[in-house]
């Protein structure tokens, strides 16, 4: 009787990996969801299940095989996790897209800053999955177009914690959890959950804090209109030291100066030249 090849093995032979992949019909479930549908706790749990097989096996196949790129289980779990971003989007309209532009912001930073392989490779999944906890919040909090009663506050600051009780169970993804618990700590010890500060404060998660605001305030909301990249930078470089790290403000503010981000297309006057020339 034939043996199902390990992992490495697959990986060295490159024959695909013996676990179930995702069919077309659960990833399409996840995008056509309707808001609200009491359903999505189910479909989420369901995935959630699977994924414990691509958490504890697949995201560590990029790693044992780095000269091969993402090995098939490790698309398979990036194809589960893209996905779920999308759903967690799709809760607010406001945030379409959300979680992949805070990605993509989060990388950029993070590779200018000199995270190892391995590090990236968490910060994208925590990219992705920072907003999960948001899954089963109330639309009219998420979507209230004036400012939060003191117990809708106390909602909304849950998230981060009910987001790392959901991922609990994937053991490899210890790091990942600690940036999207602690993605709302500010720099001066005044955010949530854990009252963190400085160097307390997981990079990743500082990085993420700077990714995250930066796509809030270019993006509309039902109480305000997205601001322009030059309003944008200013508020970030404002909150240096207080919200955010100064350091990786820096690095961020730096690398769209010298047009190394890759800004969304939704950012009103992205070619604002005072941001550009560094004013």
């Amino acid at each position: 009787m034939d043996q199902k090849p390990s992992v490495k093995q697959a990986c060295l032979v490159g024959r695909p990996l013996p676990f179930p992949a995702f069919t077309a019909r659960e990833l399409a479930a996840l995008h056509a969801l309707p808001l609200g549908e009491s359903s999505l706790q189910e479909v989420l749990l369901r995935l959630m299940l699977k994924a414990r097989v691509y958490g504890e096996v697949g995201h560590q196949s990029s790693r044992m095989c780095p000269a091969s790129g993402k090995t098939g289980i490790a698309e398979q779990f990036m194809n589960f996790v893209s996905a779920l971003a999308s759903s967690i989007d799709a809760k607010d309209p406001y945030t379409h897209g959300h979680s992949r532009r805070v990605t993509r912001y989060s990388l950029t930073i993070a590779k200018a800053t000199g995270f190892s392989t391995d590090e990236l490779e968490d910060l994208e999944l925590a990219g992705y999955l920072h907003d999960i906890g948001k899954i089963g919040m109330p639309l009219e909090i998420l979507q209230k177009p004036f400012g939060l009663t003191e117990a809708e506050l106390g909602v909304v600051k849950k998230h981060p914690t009910n987001g790392v009780k959901i991922l609990e169970n994937l053991k490899n993804l210890k790091r990942v959890s600690s940036f999207i618990l602690h993605h709302h700590e500010r720099h001066d010890g005044t955010g949530y959950p854990g009252g963190l500060a400085g160097s307390e404060i997981p990079l990743g998660a500082r990085v993420l804090a700077v990714a995250d605001a930066f796509d809030a305030i270019t993006s509309d909301r039902p109480y305000r209109k997205r601001a322009s990249l030059a309003q944008a930078v200013r508020e970030i470089e404002r909150n240096a030291g207080g919200q955010f790290d100064p350091q990786v403000v820096k690095t961020f503010v730096g690398l769209i100066r010298t047009g190394q981000i890759e800004l969304s297309d939704r950012i009103p006057d992205r070619s604002a030249q005072e941001v550009l020339s560094g004013s």
